[in-house]
């Protein structure tokens, strides 16, 4: 990696250790490389490629909503709250025994996520089920305790 690239890379996983969403790991049955991208605006994407991971995983194959019925649901409601859809997946926490599946390995140290990832096969299942538990009676009411 190419100095500012390296720097790109240790300000990304100092801002994810601060968020508690990795930890340094020395020992990993899986280990994956990290990429830096350029992004559009000039700064640098820290990118994993979890492709090998993603091949032993199996399919969740919880639905993905529609966000178009969503709407629809709370449409009239006086109060609406957001998730924060910001952190989106790093909500979520890893299985203790499954966080050293996601080691990555960076040219200073290797680390793994303790909070779910973006790139993995189930990410958008497993938050799509996290939500519908989260809101899903509220959302099945047909009249919103919030309307």
């Amino acid at each position: 990696m190419s100095e500012d690239r390296i720097l790109a890379a240790k300000a990304k996983i100092q801002r994810l250790l601060d968020a508690n969403v990795i930890k340094e790991v020395k020992y990993s049955e899986w280990l994956e490389n990290v990429e830096l991208v350029p992004k559009k605006n000039g700064k640098m994407s820290m990118c994993i490629d979890f492709k090998d991971l993603n091949k032993a995983c199996k399919k969740n194959p919880f639905p993905l909503p529609k966000i178009d019925v969503s709407v629809d649901k709370v449409a009239g409601c006086k109060h609406l709250s957001l998730l924060d859809c910001f952190s989106r997946y790093h909500q979520i926490w890893l299985n203790k025994e499954d966080d050293k599946k996601t080691s990555f390995t960076t040219p200073f140290e290797t680390y793994c996520y303790i909070r779910m990832p973006e790139g993995l096969k189930n990410t958008g299942s497993t938050f799509a089920r996290m939500t519908n538990v989260g809101l899903g009676p509220q959302l099945q009411k047909k009249h919103h305790s919030l309307c």
